[in-house]
């Protein structure tokens, strides 16, 4: 589906039933005809995603389509203050770290809230189906446990670098602390909110934007949000060694069982095919 639709032109919406929204220039820098300044990394360009979908929203149907919104915040390098102020790394560097990364995440709150509030503004929050998730969880446990009293964090236990080590090195506590990964769900009408423990995965989302079209798929693996999964589902983690697609050599497949996340085994991957 993605593949369609990271050229520079507009996607048609009659045609494909769906909007893209993704910075003009990411479009660019993923299709190779452009790359970023030295001084601006990437994630600064959230920005330009939300200003993007801020100015063409209103142009757009208001039912029967999806949108996809690719944010790079809160993760690091850090560039911004809690107010989204682009700072630049430097005088994020010279921050406590702490302080660094719930900067940067209050940001990414606040631009979730300009997204909420401008479909709010056009009439369009109540009826839409909107799923926030992340890609991975934060690679150092020290930090899980701050923000979360129930993690278990042990500081004797070695942090590893994901660059330079193997998939089965990696800690029970850095295993379940990348794979926390954050899924946030509000259904057509909704009101109420709470927290549910629930053994979900990424894999669930798709089958929920499906069912939201009213269609069906029974070849893939997950469960929509819409419903209940089986109490006795395994849930997988699956964690690479590096952030650069053509350079993934291995996937660590981890499984969670009896409250924590255990090395299953390394799976082999072609760098350039995955990518592809």
């Amino acid at each position: 589906m993605l593949s369609g639709s990271l050229g520079n032109d507009r996607p048609d919406v009659e045609r494909w039933d769906y909007a893209f929204s993704l910075s003009d220039w990411l479009q660019k820098t993923l299709s190779a005809t452009e790359r970023a300044q030295a001084d601006w990394p990437i994630q600064s360009f959230t920005m330009e995603t939300l200003h993007e979908f801020e100015r063409q929203e209103a142009d757009w149907p208001a039912s029967g389509r999806y949108t996809y919104l690719h944010f790079m915040l809160p993760h690091g390098p850090f560039a911004f203050d809690g107010d989204c102020s682009f700072i630049g790394t430097d005088a994020a560097k010279a921050k406590d770290p702490r302080r660094a990364l719930e900067d940067q995440s209050d940001c990414s709150l606040a631009v979730l809230r300009r997204v909420g509030d401008l479909l709010k503004s056009l009439g369009r929050y109540d009826t839409s189906l909107i799923v926030v998730h992340s890609d991975h969880g934060l690679g150092w446990p020290r930090i899980c446990s701050w923000w979360n009293d129930g993690f278990s964090f042990d500081p004797k236990v070695p942090t590893l670098d994901r660059d330079t080590t193997k998939p089965s090195d990696i800690s029970t506590q850095q295993a379940a602390c990348e794979a926390s990964v954050l899924l946030m769900v509000k259904f057509p009408g909704q009101t109420a909110f709470k927290t549910e423990l629930e053994n979900r995965q990424l894999l669930d989302v798709a089958p929920t934007i499906l069912e939201y079209f009213g269609l069906h798929d029974p070849k893939m693996e997950g469960v929509s949000l819409y419903r209940k999964p089986p109490e006795s589902r395994t849930v997988y983690f699956f964690g690479s060694m590096t952030d650069h697609l053509s350079e993934i050599r291995e996937l660590g497949m981890f499984g969670y069982a009896d409250q924590n996340w255990t090395f299953v085994k390394t799976i082999p991957v072609n760098g350039r095919k995955q990518q592809d």
